[in-house]
């Protein structure tokens, strides 16, 4: 006799339990475009889908958050040879980031500074001169990112 009432009551609690779950739903987002990567769902994968793979000759690589303050992520090289690099920024969570690279020691020490959006890959081609390198991708002023809002940065130098 004691096993009966264990038993009931742990049909009862299933009988609740799969009543509760029936009420629920699940709708796997489907839609990968670029547009869908800046939505509240970000995350590295997505991140990693927008950038694709590192290609050879990658010096340096890095991601991170772009959530509040600073909402900013950069990366640092100490020494780069002279010659001529693209520079990859890409960010997700956010309708749109500013990507800033300089370099110490060149005639100009902000090689440059330009808006972007996020969803799909932005790269600057630059000719760096022997030296530290530095590359920064933040929220503009009065932008909101999700949560989860990522960027990452990459600078590659080409083949002669």
């Amino acid at each position: 006799m004691e096993g009966r009432p264990v038993r009931t009551a742990a049909t009862a609690t299933s009988v609740l339990l799969i009543a509760g779950l029936s009420a629920c739903s699940y709708s796997p987002q489907s839609e990968t475009t670029p547009a869908a990567l800046t939505g509240a769902s970000s995350t590295v994968a997505d991140l990693r889908q927008v950038m694709g793979l590192k290609p050879a000759g990658t010096v340096l690589e890095g991601s991170g958050g772009l959530t509040g303050p600073p909402s900013a992520f950069a990366v640092g090289y100490n020494a780069v040879d002279s010659g001529d690099y693209s520079v990859t920024a890409a960010c997700v969570g956010a309708p749109q980031a500013l990507l800033t690279v300089s370099q110490q020691g060149s005639s100009s020490s902000s090689k440059v500074s330009v808006s972007f959006s996020c969803g799909s890959p932005h790269v600057e081609q630059i000719h760096f001169v022997v030296g530290p390198v530095s590359a920064r991708v933040a929220l503009p002023s009065g932008t909101v990112g999700s949560s989860a809002a990522r960027a990452e940065i990459r600078i590659t130098k080409h083949s002669p």
